[in-house]
């Protein structure tokens, strides 16, 4: 698996999300302008539509932060121990630590795209090549990094 093609491979799902975010905000905030506040129900459609057009920003934002994240990475420097950007296999398989971003398939293989404040990502941070650690009672060997 190269870490380069993974990396672009989150860029391009996390640009989709962040096009599909602000394409469903955009038709919320059309909707909200278009309800009419007489009578009760309009006022309840008019608040239901305002909270999801607020849950729809802050998802947005989220998206957003992510990507200008994904974007400090450089895919073609080489990581001598797990963090930020590392692409690491493991004896459970394989994961890139560069984003919530969850799992992908690249090349017939699954790669778990994850934060370094995941719960592995806490665990594997900072390991070497050839370390292990036992975590939800199996142990994890870390195998390889890029």
């Amino acid at each position: 698996m190269e870490k380069k093609e993974v990396h672009e491979r989150c860029i391009t799902q996390v640009k989709s999300n962040v096009s599909e975010l602000r394409r469903s905000l955009s038709s919320t905030n059309e909707g909200f302008e278009g309800s009419s506040s007489a009578g009760d129900k309009h006022n309840t459609e008019a608040a239901m539509l305002h909270l999801e057009q607020e849950k729809k920003a802050a998802q947005l934002e989220y998206a957003v932060k992510n990507l200008a994240f994904l974007n400090q990475i450089d895919p073609l420097k080489k990581c001598d121990q797990i963090g930020p950007g590392a692409l690491v296999q493991t004896n459970k398989g394989w994961f890139y630590f560069a984003g919530p971003i969850g799992k992908m398939t690249i090349d017939n293989e699954t790669v778990m795209v994850l934060s370094v404040g995941s719960p592995i990502g806490r665990v594997l941070s900072k390991m070497k090549v050839g370390e292990s650690v036992c975590f939800n009672k199996e142990l994890w060997v870390v195998e390889g990094i890029e």
